[in-house]
């Protein structure tokens, strides 16, 4: 039988982007967001920001409706337990964050370029440019989409219905003005997605004449570690290219990807002092390339040899081509996207990169004991090495502890990158009583280690932990799948959240102040065994990546390279 949330959410998707909003204004908007949710007017209210983190990603996903079922699990924690009827503590926190966004744009937040507001009878936030207020009418308020109950427990339906009608329809019509008529798939970008328009220009041989926001640069690319991202990409014109890289300069990368030729074909190739090296690279038809179903792209750095992958899902993987062993590269490289037409004067094409992120993924390596020298930049830790096991195993890392370990914990860490950062894994783990996995930072001054993991109990959940605070948790997922635990570092606070899809993510506790050094701080991923657990068996834990998260990647410096 179906649960209330389940009955209530099984409507179909949502369009990709809602109606009116282009990509930079989606990038726009959800800076904006941040910025609020940083605020000292949310600062002190975990539920208001939680609430708005939930409401602001539905909106910028195109989202139409949100009901209070879904808040109220999402946002409040609560399950069967919660009944709309009898109890309003969902229109209550609407309410106080409707007024707090008020107060905040006319106060602190006065100058923002983007006001956004919280319609009555809706919790989908509206945004808008506030340049743009006092020139042109407001768009009119989007239909009700709050879903109240009836009396008998099911839900109202009524006019709002053929106008929600409408508004997809709206949205169908806007991306058919948007879209080339040759981009082929199920609809446009995310609005989350990173967007490169193509246009004339390459990084091939010299001079170097792409435009500066062709290629789009992350963070160092370590030995061990790979650059991975999902492309949406149709080229159909000659030279038309997009793809990953590791990139060390104009003159020296490795890159892999879509590129037409004379067909659709897939690439992967290198360029060392401005030489392209045609002896090594390969050129494969790209039977899917035509179809405009977004793939996963992997390429992976290891020493001098760069391995290529594919991917449907992100999950598993297969390998392109033999792997390249490329000498003369720059010892420092960086994960880098990138998408131009070459030195053709053809139309542009739209490439949409979704998921960019970098670090360390364990599949497609041979089966066997885990080494962590094959990662130089991080480390492994155990303080209980002889009960502890961790072996690379179909595709995953996996990390066992003895029956008679207790108190143990492994932990695979690296140092923290300056700035603010974003750090996640894909975890598979069930939990058994007394066993965590699951994301750590470690030293972090008086706050001791910061763990969000998946743990037990008396259930599976999803925990916030502090070393000398309480713990905040969640439920876990139904059935605890696969889940990707994600900390976020914003101006010295962290935040804690965790995704099935790697799209919606739901926020864990309260947010965490930086306190401490910077230079001791290390981040990465671990497994624990309590002291006091009994001795039953224990389920291994099963890492699959663990990456940094690029949602903001640099535009390519031109002028550092003339």
């Amino acid at each position: 039988m179906m649960n209330k949330r389940e009955q209530t959410s099984a409507t179909g998707e949502a369009p990709a982007m809602a109606p009116g909003f282009s990509v930079q204004d989606a990038e726009a908007f959800r800076s904006a967001l941040q910025r609020v949710i940083d605020s000292e007017a949310f600062a002190g209210s975990r539920r208001m920001s939680a609430f708005l983190q939930f409401a602001g990603q539905a909106a910028l996903e195109g989202r139409t409706e949100i009901d209070q079922y879904e808040i109220a699990e999402q946002v409040l924690h609560r399950h069967e337990d919660f009944n709309p009827l009898d109890d309003a503590s969902v229109r209550k926190l609407a309410s106080q964050v409707r007024s707090k966004l008020e107060e905040y744009f006319d106060g602190d937040g006065v100058a923002e370029p983007v006001v956004i507001s919280l319609p009555r009878r809706s919790y989908i936030p509206r945004f808008r440019y506030r340049a743009t207020e006092e020139t042109s009418p407001e768009r009119p308020a989007e239909p009700e989409n709050i879903r109240e109950p009836s009396a008998d427990g099911t839900r109202r339906f009524g006019w709002w219905q053929g106008a929600a009608a409408l508004a997809l329809l709206a949205a169908a019509v806007w991306l058919g003005m948007h879209w080339a008529p040759s981009q082929k798939g199920d609809g446009g970008p995310s609005p989350l997605a990173v967007v490169i328009q193509t246009q004339r220009g390459d990084l091939r041989g010299k001079p170097m004449d792409v435009a500066a926001d062709a290629v789009r640069i992350g963070p160092e690319l370590e030995s061990g570690e790979e650059v991975s991202v999902k492309l949406a990409f149709v080229p159909e014109r000659a030279t038309q290219q997009a793809g990953v890289m590791a990139f060390g300069d104009p003159d020296h990368f490795v890159r892999f990807g879509q590129h037409f030729k004379d067909r659709a074909m897939l690439e992967q190739s290198f360029e060392v002092n401005a030489i392209p090296n045609q002896g090594q690279s390969h050129f494969l038809a790209d039977k899917l390339g035509q179809f405009g179903q977004p793939r996963w792209l992997s390429l992976r750095r290891s020493g001098s040899r760069y391995d290529a992958f594919l991917s449907a899902d992100g999950f598993d993987w297969t390998r392109f081509a033999p792997p390249v062993e490329v000498q003369g590269l720059p010892g420092s490289q960086r994960a880098a996207i990138y998408a131009f037409n070459g030195r053709s004067d053809g139309p542009s094409a739209v490439a949409s990169f979704e998921g960019f992120r970098a670090g360390p993924a364990f599949h497609n390596r041979p089966d066997g004991p885990f080494s962590a020298g094959d990662f130089p930049a991080w480390r492994a830790d155990t303080d209980c090495d002889a009960d502890t096991s961790a072996q690379l195993d179909g595709g995953a890392l996996e990390v066992s502890f003895a029956p008679s370990a207790l108190g143990c914990n492994w932990y695979f860490t690296r140092p923290a990158p300056e700035g603010d950062w974003s750090l996640a894994a894909l975890v598979d783990f069930l939990p058994a009583s007394g066993s965590a996995a699951g994301l750590v930072i470690r030293g972090t001054g008086s706050s001791g280690a910061l763990r969000l993991s998946r743990r037990h109990f008396h259930a599976s959940t999803l925990t916030f932990e502090r070393s000398h605070d309480e713990d905040q948790r969640i439920s876990d997922f139904p059935g605890a799948p696969p889940v990707i635990l994600r900390l976020d570092l914003r101006n010295d606070v962290f935040t804690a959240s965790a995704s099935r899809d790697g799209r919606t993510y739901s926020p864990i506790g309260d947010r965490v102040r930086v306190a401490g050094k910077r230079e001791n701080m290390r981040i990465g991923i671990y497994a624990m065994i309590a002291h006091w657990t009994s001795k039953a068996p224990r389920p291994p834990v099963r890492f699959h990546w663990v990456q940094r998260l690029i949602e903001t990647p640099q535009t390519l410096d031109r002028a550092a390279f003339r």
